[in-house]
């Protein structure tokens, strides 16, 4: 549970704030209590991913951030290069979808140890009219071996 103006009396306690309390508070308890943990966007910082990491617990962060230094320093990494991974299914009989994977190794400020960058972007093909759409997502992860084989997300 958050708890209300517990940083200062003129703000509430944030999302983060509560979830580093909650680590400690299953450290303390269960000790390692868990391998990997997963957070979304808000979690992109070094703070969070040293706390994390203080545990000896591994983080899978997405990002969404496209202006953080980490996103620049990947982009740059991955730019005329091929994917680390890419497979095809049919999700339908008419609409096919191709995921690619690219991963890097990138050093975030104030993070000592360097951080697993993984771009995943799939395209969906509309066999009948032969356009396709993109999307994609960004993850950066302590870990250098979580999800070294291909999963589809």
């Amino acid at each position: 549970m958050l708890k209300p103006k517990l940083d200062s009396a003129s703000k509430d306690e944030g999302e983060l704030s509560a979830a580093k309390r909650l680590l400690r508070q299953l450290h303390t308890q269960h000790h390692h209590f868990a391998d990997v943990i997963v957070y979304d966007a808000l979690a992109c910082n070094a703070p969070w991913i040293n706390t994390v990491k203080s545990y000896n617990i591994d983080a899978v962060v997405r990002v969404k951030e496209m202006r953080l230094n980490i996103v620049k320093a990947a982009k740059a990494a991955f730019k005329n290069t091929t994917a680390t991974f890419t497979w095809s299914f049919y999700k339908t009989s008419s609409k096919k979808i191709t995921v690619s994977i690219w991963e890097t190794c990138v050093q975030m400020n104030g993070v000592t140890a360097p951080l697993r960058f993984i771009k995943f972007v799939e395209k969906a093909t509309d066999c009948n009219t032969n356009k396709s759409k993109y999307n994609q997502m960004f993850i950066v992860t302590t870990s250098l071996f979580v999800g070294k084989i291909p999963v589809i997300i």
